[in-house]
């Protein structure tokens, strides 16, 4: 018996016994738990985005779950029950960027720690494109459109296409579909390895860290963006009049997304306004901002007045920000007094979800600086490459970066949703987000640290409504399009 064998066999007779219930307390004691209420109240007050809006829609009472939450706690008889109310009162905000999760079993961890998952390097550059990208979480997004299954549906292009596209001709009238199954760069292994000895070529520790892997991530990006490019070209080439892109079940993704949006339309799509929390998470990246401007400006910009004094300006609102993020707002009181005892903002104002600036004309961006200015400049995008009628199909599992896909074209009038009404996740995590354990049951919190609030001055956390709301049914969904 080998030594790993020996000890997971070990770890298993320890762990055991208390995992299938025989090791019992004869009472309970909840107090540990009251204190990871207090301090999950405490950090959403301090480091939640929605928590305003959530209150303002109505969507919870925040006296009424402290009570319910603090009762089923000291009513609880074990962990588990404890556990379950944490987790019920995230839950109970209906927000999917908003989680409390239950940390691995210590016979998980040991088990994991003795079989070597845990603490792994990076993917060695030298292992094969296929490993390194599976080790790197890369998977593959095959899923198929709904609207394929219409009787006078056809494929187009290859089969193995990141983007599955097809026409329908009915009533004489031909419309084009593009699939977008997922908006995650790690939906597409085998884009990551066709690429992957380009990103290894810029690593120099031996290891696909960082660097290497941020820049797997844009390249992927790029040629996810060319492959759109394409999808378009055939479903016009086919003689598309109209073009459907369908959202449904597109849990989100990364930023490319507000780029591939621009390809879909020549109307100029400005970012709208996005919430941060004031918090040193935020600082830290609005003085990021700020040093590079100032590197760019003190030596890359030379004589042109107009670019440098687009420059000075967003250094002087990079500044404000950072002063933002340092006067944080006390909502803590709300748990026991109500949104009432909300008096000030948690979250900053300023900046868009294009950066800081709402936009910047694609001639624009090769300037020195335009990425940090407009984020969509870091990619390889073309503005209206679709000029026709647009419609976008999304349904309630369209989220979070997929619903600012829909906002962007909606909010400007380039598209027509139909389907359903997205979930309503809205913005996320930047740059990984705040973490957050709780110091008794190490339960892990995950909260949005932005919001994205939408000219209309909704919160995308409440979801995107339609223009028309119907089933997601190829013969309802192409009738209605051609209808329109």
């Amino acid at each position: 018996m080998s030594v790993r064998v020996l000890l997971v066999s070990l770890v298993a007779a320890i762990a055991l016994p208390s995992a299938i219930g025989w090791h019992r307390h004869s009472t309970f004691d909840s107090t540990p738990y009251l204190a990871d209420l207090r301090a999950l109240e405490d950090s959403l007050a301090v480091g939640y985005a929605n928590l305003a809006w959530q209150l303002s829609a109505g969507v919870v009472d925040p006296v009424a779950l402290h009570r319910r939450t603090d009762s089923l706690i000291k009513s609880a008889r074990s962990d588990g029950d404890a556990r379950s109310a944490l987790t019920a009162f995230a839950a109970a905000f209906r927000d999917g960027h908003l989680r409390v999760v239950a940390p691995p079993s210590t016979f998980g961890r040991l088990v994991r720690a003795v079989s070597g998952g845990e603490g792994e390097s990076p993917p060695l550059l030298t292992v094969s494109p296929a490993s390194g990208c599976r080790a790197l979480g890369y998977s593959t997004e095959r899923s198929r459109s709904p609207l394929a299954r219409h009787s006078d549906y056809r494929a187009l292009g290859r089969g193995d296409a990141s983007f599955r596209s097809g026409v329908v001709t009915t009533n004489g009238i031909t419309v084009g579909v593009i699939r977008i199954g997922s908006f995650g760069v790690d939906r597409f292994a085998s884009l990551c390895e066709a690429l992957w000895p380009s990103a290894a070529a810029h690593d120099s520790v031996g290891y696909c860290a960082s660097a290497c892997d941020t820049r797997l991530g844009r390249l992927v990006s790029d040629s996810l963006l060319a492959e759109l490019r394409a999808a378009i070209a055939i479903t016009t080439s086919a003689g598309a009049t109209r073009l459907i892109v369908d959202l449904t079940g597109n849990g989100g993704g990364t930023n490319w997304t507000a780029a591939a949006a621009r390809q879909f339309t020549a109307t100029p799509l400005h970012g709208h306004p996005v919430a941060m929390i004031r918090h040193p998470h935020h600082q830290r990246q609005f003085e990021s901002e700020r040093a590079a401007l100032e590197r760019v400006r003190d030596e890359r910009t030379g004589t042109d007045a107009r670019w440098r004094a687009a420059i000075d300006s967003s250094i002087a609102r990079a500044a404000e920000l950072i002063q933002q993020t340092r006067t944080p707002c006390d909502r803590r009181a709300v748990w026991t007094r109500g949104a009432a005892a909300i008096t000030c903002s948690q979250t900053t104002t300023g900046s868009f979800t294009s950066g800081l600036l709402e936009y910047l004309p694609p001639t624009e961006h090769d300037r020195p600086g335009a990425a940090q200015l407009f984020g969509p400049a870091a990619f390889r995008y073309v503005e209206g490459v679709w000029r026709g009628p647009l419609f976008v199909l999304v349904d309630r599992n369209t989220a979070s970066a997929s619903e600012e896909f829909v906002v962007l074209l909606k909010d400007h009038g380039a598209a027509t949703v139909i389907g359903q009404r997205t979930y309503g996740a809205g913005c996320g995590y930047t740059n990984g987000g705040i973490g957050f354990v709780l110091p008794h049951s190490a339960m892990r919190v995950r909260m949005p640290d932005c919001a994205r609030i939408r000219r209309t001055g909704q919160n995308e956390v409440a979801g995107v409504e339609v223009d028309i709301e119907l089933p997601i049914d190829a013969s309802a969904v192409l009738s209605a399009v051609v209808r329109r």
